[in-house]
């Protein structure tokens, strides 16, 4: 620990041996390490801060709840957030902010974490490079904003700030970048408040052409979720009727033998039901699928 202090080539040695997760608790049982990594980050040497903000990241790569509570908790977050930002020399290079947002989104596992990672100023980062032309990077945004939705507190702030950039990733041909925001958005229609939000950011028709065309089982998991969630609103429902919504949602069923979907979907068909506009598409749409199966 001694040598660690203000020392790159310790910290050097430090990042090999958390490369290792095996290692990761017993480096952060060691008293007084973290904290020097921390402080390393604030460091004027520009190398400095970038092999104490690896350090850092590495060490969120094994799931040990106490482990990413500790990161969040005694200043872990903001090494994260400069890598991220291209406030280090590795962090203006790709695979460093791809590092960083991965991290981040480790991090936001841990429920009591999420708040903090909000509060520490991740979202403007997550909608700066949620429209990045890098696949990796939009990958781990649109993980990390599923995470972040999971929590239902947060879920207002998360449309505020990154609302568009979540419509962006729903349409990736990336399966992960799909399902993920997908995801996201589903967890964020589980507020009817935000339903006219997501209905003028596009939702219901994004929604009805992703089941339509998606082949993706995950992406149409997550995107029968969503649609189920935000059907309980009628002005959602008049736009995804006229937009063909519910010849997607009665394929599905007629297509997929997946549990998780079909419940989403009979969900779905079940609210809008009560919609008279939807009965002949409903019908029309069953016809075809028997014709279909035939």
């Amino acid at each position: 620990r001694q040598a660690l202090s203000g020392s790159v080539p310790a910290t050097i040695s430090l990042v090999n041996i958390i490369a290792h997760r095996v290692n990761h608790e017993t480096v952060m049982k060691e008293n007084g390490v973290f904290g020097d990594l921390v402080n390393l980050s604030r460091s004027p040497e520009m190398r400095a801060r970038d092999v104490s903000a690896y350090a850092i990241a590495n060490l969120t790569s094994t799931y040990v709840p106490e482990i990413l509570h500790r990161i969040v908790h005694e200043g872990g977050i903001k090494p994260l957030i400069d890598l991220a930002t291209g406030s280090t020399s590795v962090g203006s290079f790709p695979h460093g902010k791809c590092l960083a947002i991965a991290a981040v989104k480790r991090l936001a596992i841990l429920p009591e974490n999420r708040h903090s990672l909000i509060e520490s100023g991740i979202l403007p980062i997550l909608s700066s490079e949620g429209r990045s032309s890098e696949i990796d990077i939009k990958r781990e945004v649109a993980a990390c904003l599923f995470e972040l939705t999971l929590s239902a507190s947060l879920r207002h702030t998360v449309v505020d700030a990154c609302c568009s950039e979540l419509f962006i990733l729903l349409t990736s041909k990336d399966i992960k970048t799909a399902a993920s925001s997908a995801g996201a958005l589903a967890n964020t229609a589980e507020e009817t408040d935000l339903h006219g939000t997501l209905k003028d950011a596009g939702a219901p028709v994004v929604l009805s052409h992703i089941v339509l065309q998606n082949a993706s089982v995950n992406v149409i998991r997550e995107a029968t979720r969503a649609t189920s969630n935000i059907l309980s609103t009628k002005s959602c429902q008049d736009e995804y009727i006229q937009c063909g919504g519910l010849f997607g949602l009665i394929n599905v069923v007629s297509t997929m033998m997946d549990k998780q979907c079909n419940h989403h979907v009979a969900h779905a068909l079940n609210i809008i039901s009560f919609n008279a506009k939807s009965h002949s598409f409903i019908t029309d749409g069953l016809i075809a699928a028997s014709h279909r199966n035939q």
